[in-house]
């Protein structure tokens, strides 16, 4: 078992016939997105050792990174610390045995499955996650890290997460999943060795370096594009100071910070270099995703709306939600009521349909007592 956690993808590459030669990450960065510009200065390389076994506790995970591991029915319950990890799981699992209707929820089985991946560790064939439900999206999300967790023991880890080193410290940038999935196969498995993972270290955190691995992923939505939107134009604003996420009022609020500014001249190249895109209409897409309410940023992340559904809701609220779109001149602003009243609406259409009438009928419950008191104090 030691052998197969230990190969890596030099493995993989000598089993190739030559003259195949292993791209660096730059060259490979070059070859995906053709940068030619500026962007080529960020250094994928600098300071950049081979991976070495580092400790799964001494790592701490990114809370902004894009990319999200647990829905955030899950993430709420956790407070961040990986010594707590092990009843986070026991939540997980809780939360997805109630979302399934069962008495308990198990992955034992599922860790001893044989799961069949290509060169490059990705599985092939039908999916542990696609045994979930497409409305139960905290099982769904189980399964997906159960499989790769399944995965990495039975052909090892291919391709190390990467860190940064400070004060004893490793700082996640990139890997948060399989980072997790070591953590949930110590916890079944804690006398194989998996309290250490391969782990390369870098000088800090690279944000476009995290696109760059991000934007491979065919599984990323558009909430998580969203957000790698704002942290690139962030990371693009140096001089600008953003409050950090731990002291804004949600996770959606937190990225919403880059609505107040736009791409700086010169730079609209770099960041449609990062997307893979030739086009920056996609980011006003971006955008009006950023501006959603906090309660449908949340459904859209754990439920992985499409593209579609999100047109759809711009479209029945003719782009109110849009924080950059500027009214006609003379027209009158809409009373704050009707705002309300509009968003009260999308939020019971987006509910559960066996939801919706007892969610209306307790609407009205409290509506009929709001008129009684107004009429017993007039």
């Amino acid at each position: 078992m030691s052998d197969k956690r230990t190969r890596d993808r030099s493995h993989l590459t000598a089993a190739r016939s030559e003259p195949i030669r292993a791209q660096t990450p730059m060259e490979a960065d070059r070859a995906m997105y053709g940068r030619t510009t500026e962007f080529d200065t960020h250094d994928f390389d600098l300071g950049r050792r081979d991976a070495e076994p580092t400790s799964i506790f001494a790592i701490i995970p990114d809370r902004t990174q894009p990319r999200r591991a647990m829905p955030n029915a899950v993430r709420r319950h956790w407070d961040g610390e990986t010594a707590s990890l092990p009843e986070l799981f026991g939540t997980w699992m809780g939360l997805a045995a109630e979302e399934r209707g069962a008495e308990y929820f198990s992955v034992d089985s599922l860790l001893e499955g044989d799961v069949e991946v290509d060169e490059n560790g990705e599985s092939v064939g039908d999916t542990f996650a696609a045994l979930a439900s497409p409305n139960h999206p905290i099982e769904a999300s189980l399964l997906y890290l159960t499989e790769l967790a399944a995965n990495i023991r039975q052909h090892g880890l291919i391709n190390p997460i990467t860190v940064v080193h400070r004060n004893g410290v490793y700082y996640l940038e990139t890997g948060e999943r399989r980072w997790l999935a070591y953590h949930l196969l110590h916890l079944h498995y804690p006398n194989e060795g998996w309290d250490k993972m391969p782990a390369q270290v870098v000088n800090k955190i690279d944000r476009f370096r995290q696109a760059s691995e991000n934007m491979q992923r065919n599984d990323l939505n558009m909430v998580a594009r969203a957000r790698q939107y704002a942290l690139l134009l962030m990371e693009l604003l140096p001089d600008v100071h953003f409050e950090p996420h731990d002291q804004v009022q949600s996770d959606r609020a937190f990225y919403a910070q880059a609505l107040d500014h736009r791409v700086p001249r010169g730079k609209m190249e770099v960041l449609l270099g990062a997307f893979g895109l030739t086009s920056r209409t996609t980011f006003d897409s971006y955008r009006k995703v950023l501006s959603v309410t906090d309660e449908q940023w949340i459904a859209a992340d754990d439920e992985n709306w499409p593209e579609a559904a999100f047109r759809e809701l711009f479209d029945a609220s003719n782009n109110s939600l849009v924080k950059d779109s500027k009214p006609a001149r003379n027209a009158e602003k809409p009373h704050p009521f009707e705002r309300q009243r509009h968003s009260l609406f999308k939020m019971l259409l987006r509910a559960k349909p066996d939801e919706q009438r007892d969610m209306a009928l307790a609407l009205i419950d409290e509506l009929q007592q709001l008129i009684q008191n107004l009429d017993e104090g007039s």
